[in-house]
């Protein structure tokens, strides 16, 4: 199949695919779940009272859900979506915690490959923070005073 996600003919069909895939995610979850979408082809599920192996079930789930063609203009598509799960209270205690790790987790899972989903663990954030420093050392974003070297040793930094 042709990748239509890097042409002007996807953004003419993007908003149905989206709709499409609101519709089966919000089919998927439980009546006190919520599916809202952030922007862009991002969205946020909600699972209060979930645990580790129900995020696995409904992550699942989903991704048999994403391998059911979208019928668009006689084309079917397919969605590989990419799942970030983070756990409360033990990856965050409030919403902008919750979703910058389990936006870190969805960020390996495209890394991965796509087409899967993976839990926020201390390390991805940790790979996160050494490309963010990264990126803006090279980009000339950090002032002169901005790093401090911390050592063991008797020595002068």
């Amino acid at each position: 199949m042709k990748d239509w996600s890097k042409s002007a003919r996807w953004r003419l069909v993007e908003p149905q695919v989206l709709v499409e895939l609101a519709a089966r995610l919000k089919a998927a979850v439980r009546e006190q779940d919520t599916v809202s979408r952030l922007g862009g082809d991002e969205f946020i599920l909600l699972l209060p009272d979930t645990d580790a192996t129900g995020a696995v079930h409904l992550a699942e789930k989903l991704l048999q859900i994403a391998l059911r063609p979208i019928l668009i203009e006689q084309h079917e598509l397919t969605v590989t979506p990419s799942i970030g799960i983070a756990l409360y209270p033990k990856d965050g205690t409030d919403l902008d915690t919750l979703s910058r790790s389990a936006d870190a987790a969805m960020y390996r899972a495209k890394a991965d490959g796509r087409n899967a989903y993976r839990f926020y663990t201390a390390q991805i954030q940790a790979q996160s923070d050494r490309v963010l420093l990264d990126s803006a050392l090279r980009a000339g974003h950090l002032s002169a005073n901005s790093l401090k070297c911390i050592t063991n040793r008797k020595s002068h930094c």
